[in-house]
């Protein structure tokens, strides 16, 4: 659990927010045709969330819909009101594996079904703040999720490093690898 977590470091959070930052994010309006490619780039898939619209769909109906989608997409950068309806997930559970426990809670994982035009407006605006976080150098260097040319590969590598320096310094700073308790659900 997370109480079991202690912090022995010396750095703060404060410590990583030390450089001034004198530019501001300002997210710009989208072309029409960022639109269409960010809807070729979609996965076809059957699957939909609220607004009943899968990505198969959505790529049949690209050349009707993609003027209005940029439309809606550059009037929500320009009010910065963003649709409630798409807000809204379906959270389906999916049976993990054949021999589980069909009737326990935890033979299952949860997954979101989101509408597939917020998919088209995060993957726009994703790019906008990347691009920014990118050219203001804001990512640390260990920073290793959600981003290009990064990976758990890399991170773990990291780890490696760091325990194999610390241990020809003759530091044992490896207690933070010990198990955490695990929690079982028993319930149904």
């Amino acid at each position: 659990m997370a109480e079991d977590i202690h912090y022995t470091g010396s750095k703060s959070v404060s410590s990583y927010l030390k450089k001034n930052i004198e530019s501001r994010l300002k997210l710009h309006e989208v072309t029409l045709e960022q639109v269409s490619v960010v809807i070729d780039e979609l996965a076809p898939k059957d699957s939909c969330g609220v607004d009943r619209l899968s990505t198969k769909l959505l790529k049949k109906l690209k050349p009707v819909i993609s003027e209005m989608l940029w439309f809606v997409i550059n009037q929500s950068i320009n009010t910065g009101i963003f649709p409630d309806l798409l807000k809204v997930a379906i959270v389906t559970p999916i049976y993990k594996e054949q021999n589980l426990d069909i009737h326990r809670f935890n033979s299952y994982r949860p997954i979101s079904l989101l509408p597939c035009i917020s998919k088209v407006f995060e993957k726009l605006i994703y790019k906008q703040v990347d691009e920014y976080f990118n050219k203001n150098q804001l990512f640390l260097n260990s920073q290793y999720g959600f981003r290009k040319q990064h990976s758990t590969e890399f991170a773990s590598l990291e780890l490696v490093d760091r325990i194999s320096k610390d241990l020809d310094k003759k530091k044992s700073n490896i207690h933070f690898l010990r198990p955490i308790k695990s929690v079982r659900h028993t319930g149904p």
